[in-house]
């Protein structure tokens, strides 16, 4: 199950006792996958700051935590251009110096390996 507020629109103004910058965790929704994640969101801003999630693997639950930070605008959407995850004791930490959108990518990119057919058919 993951945990988040904005796609849901329950958090239609601030976060009552919150201030921006600090964070809290918010609404259930139901997830495809073994996974059960918090989202933790900026009280002034809504943008993700933190993600708590317990993922099954091989049998054993792997819990994990996930910053995000450097918001920037690239095509009027706001994205993390920063992120750092610990996982088992383990620090993973991206910086992401351009992110693009709605980039022309050639069809070949998307055949599984050996084939002619497209992962995705148009």
């Amino acid at each position: 199950m993951r945990r988040f507020c904005a796609a849901l629109g329950c958090c239609a103004g601030p976060i009552p006792g919150h201030k921006s910058g600090d964070a809290s965790p918010h609404s259930k929704a139901p997830s495809a996958h073994s996974v059960n994640s918090t989202y933790f969101l900026d009280a002034g801003t809504f943008l993700p700051v933190k993600i708590m999630a317990k993922v099954s693997m091989m049998g054993q639950e792997v819990e994990g935590e996930t910053y995000s930070g450097n918001y920037k605008k690239v095509d009027g959407i706001l994205f993390a251009h920063s992120m750092e995850a610990y996982v088992n004791g383990q620090t993973l930490r991206m910086d992401y110096d351009k992110i693009e959108v709605n980039v022309p990518m050639d069809d070949s990119l998307f055949r599984l390996p050996g084939t002619e057919t497209p992962v995705i058919k148009k």
